[in-house]
């Protein structure tokens, strides 16, 4: 990879990054900033839909006028103006056919929300019409999945299965085909690190894979062939072996080294920004990881530069919308206007 400088600034609420290579034939400079929230969700006593347990996802729809925000812990959609203002909501924890189990993950297809249920082993799908929400059934996965996308009419899964990482489905269920080479390849170990973000890019028709506990980040096109790969710069990973049972072992790279998780990856034209860090012994939650770190790698380029600047934690790009989710002191939902555009190496 070559280097790339970079320069950032702090102006009055907003944060501008500008990372530009060194050489400035046929490259052009990528402006981002965030601005201070246009909305800040969340109460600890106040009304039962601003009331989250543990935000999981989040998704807009197609004009981008609606934000759908997936409640783990609460089991339910809930829909959002870009303004923050309360639409409706849908879902509860249970069983039952309009219940979750363990939401994990949502995408939007045209006017449906597929909602990733891992507890149920099922995707339940979701039409929105208008301001309402409605749940039209859903259809039974043959594997565990971490994650899903969509693109072109077609639903991708980060999942373990077939000797590949991604699975592609139509979007009744049926497989298509399955791709990408695990990140190690002992079949144990394989399925104990298919956990990673997937994102899907409709304007390079690509798909994005963000290992979790390993700094590596690859790009398909959307027929499953692979474009690049690269590894994030300043990550500290996890060691992953066999146990002596046979089991999977993780463990820390050294006696006083704590390793880095994956966070969040989030797409901004094309840009991604990956972001990690430590996890504390005894915190339970991705939301609360010390010593955050931004790196952005350019999508058509595999390319990658450390972001020195300090960043909001960005869990979500929604259009003009950066989104993160945090708890200070109970779950809230941040939602800051990204000006700027340009880009990356």
């Amino acid at each position: 990879m070559r280097r790339v400088t970079q320069h950032a600034r702090r102006t009055g609420a907003a944060l501008l990054i500008a990372l530009s290579p060194p050489s400035a034939v046929g490259a052009q400079t990528a402006l981002q900033s965030l601005a201070a929230p246009v909305f800040d969700l969340g109460t600890a006593e106040g009304p039962e839909h601003l009331a989250f347990g543990e935000v999981a996802d989040a998704a807009a729809s197609a004009d981008g006028s609606r934000l759908f925000f997936l409640d783990r812990m609460r089991g339910r959609v809930s829909v959002f103006t870009r303004d923050g203002e309360f639409v409706t909501e849908a879902g509860s924890r249970g069983q039952g056919p309009s219940e979750f189990i363990q939401p994990h993950a949502l995408t939007v297809m045209g006017s449906r929300i597929f909602v990733l249920d891992r507890g149920k082993m099922r995707v339940e799908v979701l039409a929105f019409e208008g301001d309402s929400l409605r749940f039209e059934g859903g259809f039974r996965m043959a594997f565990d999945a971490d994650d899903l996308c969509a693109l072109q009419g077609q639903l991708y899964f980060m999942a373990y299965a077939n000797s590949h990482v991604v699975q592609r489905l139509s979007p009744d269920g049926t497989p298509i085909s399955s791709f990408g080479d695990p990140f190690l390849t002992d079949p144990v170990l394989a399925d104990a690190t298919a956990v990673a973000h997937l994102l899907c890019d409709e304007r390079s028709q690509s798909l994005l894979v963000v290992g979790n506990l390993l700094p590596i980040v690859r790009r398909y096109d959307r027929e499953g062939r692979l474009r690049w790969e690269t590894t994030l710069p300043g990550y500290t990973a996890t060691v992953i072996d066999r146990s002596e049972r046979g089991g999977v072992r993780y463990s820390n790279p050294g006696t006083s080294i704590a390793p880095d998780l994956t966070i969040s990856a989030a797409l901004f034209g094309d840009t991604l920004f990956v972001q990690f860090g430590k996890v504390a012994s005894g915190m339970g939650s991705l939301q609360d990881v010390l010593e955050v770190r931004t790196v952005a790698v350019g999508v058509d380029t595999g390319e990658t530069v450390p972001v020195r600047a300090r960043v909001p934690r960005i869990d979500k790009v929604l259009g003009d919308l950066a989104v993160s989710y945090a708890n200070d002191p109970y779950p809230r939902i941040r939602g800051y206007r990204i000006r700027g555009s340009g880009r990356t190496p």
